[in-house]
């Protein structure tokens, strides 16, 4: 088990080595998920709203938002 100290402007660092192993890299979004009294941290990726699509009956349509909205990003 690894840990890390929250800083006082909020930031946590993740280790090394989870990084590498999870692929976690500069500019990746994340989600901070309450399950009881856990907190899970998400990557906001393609592959994580693929896993929802048709929940809400939208064929997809967040993801291609996101998707959209990356690229605007990006051209900034």
């Amino acid at each position: 088990m690894e840990t890390s100290k929250l800083s006082a402007n909020g930031y946590i660092t993740v280790p090394a080595r989870l990084r590498k192993k999870y692929g976690m890299k500069k500019g990746t979004k994340y989600v901070f998920i309450e399950v009881g009294e856990n907190i899970i941290l998400q990557p906001i990726t393609k592959n994580y709203f693929e896993k929802y699509v048709g929940i809400f009956n939208d064929e997809g349509n967040e993801l291609q938002i996101l998707m959209e909205e990356k690229k605007s990003e990006k051209k900034l």
